[in-house]
């Protein structure tokens, strides 16, 4: 018995549940699991009375200290983006407020149906504010360098290019 307790807890069964288990005397083929960390469910791929196998993810859990914004670009604009750029974007939730983060993750692969590919930012949580699957408007801010060719925040602060407006010629 003390061999089946041990085995039980290195399977991530807490005390409570092997005692309640070693009481009844009989598998009911019910078990309930816990995460092994803490954070916000963000998909859900089992319910209560689901048979699930061995290895196949249950739930999808986020860290709650950060969130992420995912963004549908154009093809046209993959050139201008790079990582560590700054994104602004607003969601209608809060109108009139802007939010803050930067870019982490370029999808190298374009979605052949839309023309677009995804590209993640991530920002500090705002105190629960924002949440999963809201509709965000962001803008991306590129830098150039003195060549006038797109830098990231890595790259050497040069000399700002030379701008003129298109009014000017």
């Amino acid at each position: 018995i003390a061999a089946i307790r041990h085995k039980l807890s290195i399977l991530g069964l807490p005390k409570r549940d092997i005692d309640e288990l070693m009481k009844v005397g009989d598998a009911t083929g019910i078990a309930t699991v816990y995460a092994s960390m803490y954070g916000q469910v963000v998909e859900q791929n089992a319910y209560e009375g689901s048979y699930v196998n061995r290895g196949t993810p249950i739930i999808t859990l986020a860290d709650p200290k950060y969130v992420w914004a995912r963004l549908d670009a154009y093809e046209s604009d993959y050139p201008w983006l790079r990582k560590g750029q700054p994104v602004d974007f607003e969601t209608t939730a809060y109108p009139g407020e802007r939010f803050s983060a930067k870019v982490v993750y370029i999808d190298p692969v374009f979605n052949p149906d839309t023309r677009t590919f995804s590209v993640g930012a991530l920002l500090a949580d705002q105190g629960g504010r924002l949440k999963t699957g809201m509709l965000i408007r962001a803008t991306v801010h590129a830098r150039l360098n003195s060549q006038g060719q797109v830098s990231s925040d890595a790259d050497e602060p040069g000399q700002p290019p030379l701008l003129i407006p298109a009014s000017a010629p």
